[in-house]
């Protein structure tokens, strides 16, 4: 699924200076000119600039578009855009009907190219408060750091904002949070549309311009609707991330997780390293900080260890009076098949 793509395409001399003529334009004093009054339609940004080069100018205008939104007629919806044929020819459509009125040469979106896009997974789960705190105290993808502008700290002494997970780097950010609490800052957002929000668990990758490119070699792709990926391939990219912040593992208090491990056939040894880990990770309140007081292999066999046990390496805090929680990522990614295969059947 898909939330929200910004794209580009180059315009000629006229095209750009028909547009300063448009009523509803605004010029900054560099010469961009903007637009707002698609944004009910789902076109939330409209912004046309030039590029000075040496002898030539060369022109471009930019969109930020609500896939979802264009394609339901600019019908507002909490719910985001499913690449199916029929979508794909709503979308066309409808964004034919829009952007006429401004660009009446360049309604084609086929040929527009993409600079960003959101890959959007809504998970209906209960309990969406307390995965979302067992996420902020679990791993977090390679080359990442937490993304919290409100915070001027060390990495090491950054906290998640409330009710979300956020993570980025240069080419993408992963923010996964509460739905209902996110869309209850919303202004007079219409009560029906939040009651749909509730019990539900978003995870948003926003691809930037370096993963856009990634993704376009792979699928050797260059153009927007080559970026409207199938189901399966979005819900392998979120799940990518997905596992490596929450893991696959279930859910267990310290007491429950080392009681586990105890009744394996791992070496005592294997055992005392693995509580260890376990006791320092639930003292920490997070995994990737616990692995940085390890050596790197230390820190993954005992990970490893933990996933052929199917026990998360994050767990439940004593005050939730709660013994287990079933992994979510079992429950939306894997098959019948590959959940048999990823460890214990201890029921939970």
């Amino acid at each position: 699924m898909i939330h929200t793509a910004h794209i580009f395409t180059q315009l000629k001399n006229a095209e750009y200076h028909r547009l300063l003529r448009l009523a509803g334009a605004r010029i900054t004093s560099d010469g961009e000119v903007r637009f707002n009054n698609l944004t009910e339609k789902g076109i939330r940004s409209i912004r046309a600039y030039q590029q000075r080069g040496d002898p030539l100018v060369f022109y471009w205008c930019e969109l930020v578009i609500n896939l979802n939104r264009v394609a339901m007629g600019g019908k507002q919806t909490p719910h985001p855009y499913i690449a199916t044929e029929e979508n794909k020819s709503k979308l066309k459509e409808h964004f034919r009907e829009f952007i006429n009125e401004l660009l009446p040469a360049r309604t084609d979106l086929s040929k527009w190219n993409v600079k960003r896009i959101d890959y959007t997974f809504d998970i209906k789960i209960p309990n969406v408060k307390e995965y979302i705190a067992l996420l902020q105290r679990g791993d977090k993808p390679f080359g990442m750091h937490i993304d919290n502008s409100e915070q001027h700290k060390s990495e090491m002494e950054k906290t998640h904002y409330k009710n979300s997970v956020r993570y980025k780097n240069k080419s993408c950010t992963v923010n996964i949070y509460d739905k209902f609490e996110e869309r209850k800052q919303i202004a007079a957002y219409p009560p029906p549309l939040l009651e749909e929000c509730r019990d539900i668990l978003r995870v948003e990758i926003q691809c930037r311009s370096r993963k856009v490119q990634s993704i376009g070699k792979n699928i050797g792709g260059k153009r927007f609707f080559d970026y409207l990926l199938s189901e399966d391939r979005q819900r392998a990219i979120v799940g990518y991330y997905l596992s490596r912040i929450g893991g696959k593992g279930n859910y267990y208090t310290l007491k429950e997780a080392c009681e586990i491990v105890e009744k394996s056939h791992c070496p005592r040894l294997s055992k005392k390293q693995t509580e260890k880990f376990l006791t320092t990770a639930n003292r920490y309140k997070s995994v990737w900080k616990t692995k940085a007081l390890y050596r790197k292999e230390s820190a993954s066999k005992i990970l490893a260890r933990l996933r052929r046990l199917n026990i998360n390496p994050v767990t439940i805090p004593r005050r939730w009076k709660k013994r287990a929680l079933q992994s979510f990522y079992t429950q939306i990614f894997l098959s019948e098949q590959e959940n048999a295969e990823n460890g214990s059947k201890r029921a939970i």
